[in-house]
């Protein structure tokens, strides 16, 4: 298998590079046509490589980097857009509007300065047709730089911008978002090459991975997005889009249809009549509200009659009327609809006012979400919505989410670590920063009421589920602890502290007037007090009759690791030979001949070996025990060490990890002679 894998790895980089070495021996001419041929097909970042290629080949042939540019442009890579048409931007003669193409590539990849400079620089040198009307354009543009460095100054209000996972966003684009309820999103996306409606829910601050609702209607070989649910949730309007080129959310045409619900199913889609699907023109974005006994639709739309683009139009119908009989639609007026294009309206009762986006208002970038109160087509001067709603970027189809007041969005904007690039389109929610909350207390001995000192505090977040995810571990230096917390989770808070039981406790951050959450914890040692009486240390070696006496024979090796006494695993019965460790144990430790050593690190009346305090001593020797038959105590030790040098370093590692009270024993021929203490 690692063989295939290899082959593969090593065949696409050769493919890699023979098609790279043959676009490098393609004359400029055929160069160029097989970028004509790419963008014919769609596929642009490929197209405008090779019109760069070509263009580096033949200098003189500057039409081949504006198409390099065009293309960059129309993929929304401002940046690679701002290089190629750099080569051309002062010939708008001889390439229609590079100039102006060339300053908003600038801005919208946040080059405010340098934008106002390009669009004043065009404002200036250009001569063409339509120079009124591209002044007041430009205008328009220079204000949007200075809005948008205002904006980056001032830095952005009080509210948190959130990425919606990667389960829900992808590299295509996703759009059109409908809170169904506080944790179902109904949206748009390409994925799979064509437009979809898909839902997803939310659990535990994840979505699920989108998939196309049940019970929908199948639609075939179309694409059909933006949707918008009637206020009794009985009527489902949406548009199907026809594009054989590739959906694309301005310019492909649109219809806007209907289904209604049927018991736990929907009907098949209708059409709505003419007069909203005009012959040859897009009708889209459909957003649908009730007021009294109206049912008003909201659409994009770019029919006859409109101010320039896409205009946004209104239509009613009767809620006691035939189903799909709307009146004419009605064009907004000059104060919602400009030259450019107006589109994604999103109307809010509650407020009387009517979000949409537009790149002919004031915009910090292309298409920014800006919000206007009034009725019918008598509206107020719409208003920027400022940071986090807009960007850069193309920012639109705004919604909000009328029970929580969490609002959400479409924008091809990056997002630090989460969306690089500004290629495709991704949802993003917008809402208030979350109060922030902590979680604070203080760790004590339970005995002494003095502050423990280098402790480790592990915090979980519990699922409904009762299942836990640990969000944070963390060792503090003091008897003192804190994290962040997020309300409306539960917790528990687990600290551990070597040479004493770990404790827990359970917290909920539910309380709208709480912002400190903790309690003071005592903890309890695990070790006995007294565990057994230490013995006196042996300061001077044992006379040597006493030795032969005790151990047998004085001719046998001091230290001799490779010459065991029976086999490992065997238990056994000993006790201990100096005169103050006399206490028979139980083992199944191996024994050797001769002198060796072990550290004692603790007596314990339940040993648990899993406990994370051994976890740090377990990398200087093996863990063994001796259980005491008359206290019911279990000696842990650490084994083994065939030099007084050894074992010294040993204790230290020891008393440095957890364990300040050990100390060293002997032993003799796999007798246990007791404590010593090695200078």
């Amino acid at each position: 298998m690692m063989a295939n894998k290899l082959v593969l790895l090593f065949l696409g980089l050769f493919l890699i590079s023979s098609s790279l070495s043959a676009q490098k021996k393609l004359s400029w001419k055929k160069q160029a046509k097989l970028a004509d041929e790419l963008m014919e097909k769609g596929d642009l970042a490929e197209a405008a490589k090779n019109y760069e290629e070509a263009y580096k080949k033949k200098p003189k042939k500057e039409e081949l980097i504006f198409k390099a540019g065009e293309a960059y442009y129309t993929l929304r890579n401002y940046r690679k857009a701002v290089e190629a048409y750099a080569y051309v931007k002062d010939k708008n003669d001889d390439f229609a509007l590079v100039g102006l193409k060339y300053a908003r590539s600038l801005k919208r990849d946040s080059r405010y300065e340098k934008a106002k400079e390009a669009f004043d620089q065009f404002r200036k040198s250009y001569t063409g047709k339509g120079k009124a009307i591209l002044e007041e354009i430009v205008q328009k543009e220079i204000e949007g730089c200075d809005l948008g460095s205002q904006l980056l100054t001032q830095g952005p209000p009080d509210l948190e911008l959130t990425h919606i996972s990667t389960s829900v966003n992808t590299d295509a684009n996703e759009f059109a978002p409908i809170a169904f309820s506080n944790d179902v999103l109904y949206y748009s996306s390409t994925m799979g090459g064509r437009a979809r409606i898909y839902r997803t829910q939310e659990a535990n601050n994840n979505w699920a991975k989108g998939t196309i609702p049940e019970n929908f209607p199948v639609i075939q070989n179309e694409n059909f997005c933006h949707g918008s649910l009637s206020a009794d949730g009985q009527r489902f309007y949406f548009t199907i889009c026809n594009d054989d080129k590739g959906f694309n959310n301005l310019t492909s045409r649109c219809e806007i249809f209907v289904i209604r619900r049927v018991g736990n199913a929907w009907s098949q889609p209708e059409t709505l009549p003419d007069r909203i699907n005009a012959a040859g023109v897009t009708s889209t974005h459909p957003f649908v509200i009730q007021q009294g006994t109206q049912e008003i639709l909201y659409f994009a739309s770019n029919r006859a009659g409109g101010k320039g683009g896409l205009d946004i139009w209104f239509s009613t119908r009767s809620m006691t009327g035939s189903d799909n009989q709307f009146n004419d639609p009605v064009n907004l007026g000059p104060v919602i609809n400009t030259i450019g294009d107006e589109i994604t309206p999103f109307f809010d009762p509650a407020e009387q006012a009517l979000y949409f986006a537009s790149n002919g208002h004031l915009s910090i970038g292309g298409f920014d979400v800006v919000k206007s109160r009034g009725y019918g087509n008598s509206w107020a001067s719409p208003e920027n919505m400022g940071l986090p709603y807009n960007s850069s970027a193309d920012d639109y189809y705004f919604y909000k989410d009328a029970n929580s007041g969490t609002s959400f969005l479409s924008s091809n904007r990056s997002h630090p670590s989460e969306k690089v690039g500004t290629l495709h389109d991704d949802l993003f929610r917008i809402g208030s920063k979350p109060k922030e909350l902590f979680l604070s207390g203080n760790v004590f001995d339970a005995a002494t009421n003095a502050p423990l000192a280098e402790i480790t505090v592990s915090l979980y977040q519990i699922n409904p589920d009762n299942t836990d995810v640990l969000l944070f571990n963390r060792s503090f230096p003091t008897g003192a602890y804190q994290f962040d917390l997020i309300p409306n989770r539960r917790f528990r808070v687990e600290i551990e502290r070597a040479g004493y039981d770990p404790t827990s406790y359970q917290i909920v951050t539910s309380d709208p007037d709480k912002t400190t959450y903790g309690q003071p914890v005592y903890m309890t040692p695990d070790i006995p007090d007294p565990v057994e009486t230490d013995p006196p240390v042996e300061t001077d070696p044992p006379k040597e009759e006493e030795k032969e006496e005790v151990f047998g024979d004085p001719n046998a090796p001091e230290e001799n690791p490779n010459n065991p006494i029976g086999e490992e695993e065997v238990e056994y019965t000993a006790r201990g030979m100096a005169p103050s460790d006399r206490l028979e144990y139980r083992s199944t430790a191996p024994r050797f001949n001769g002198t060796y050593y072990k550290v004692q690190m603790v007596s314990l009346r339940k040993f648990d070996p899993t406990k994370s305090i051994f976890d740090k001593v377990i990398g200087f020797g093996d863990i063994e025990t001796e259980f005491l038959l008359e206290k019911s105590l279990t000696r842990v030790l650490l084994a083994r060490y065939f030099s007084a040098d050894e074992a010294k370093q040993a204790l230290q590692n020891v008393k440095n990890n957890g364990f300040p009270t050990a100390y060293v024993v002997r032993y003799d021929d796999g007798q246990r002679f007791g404590r010593v203490n090695l200078k």
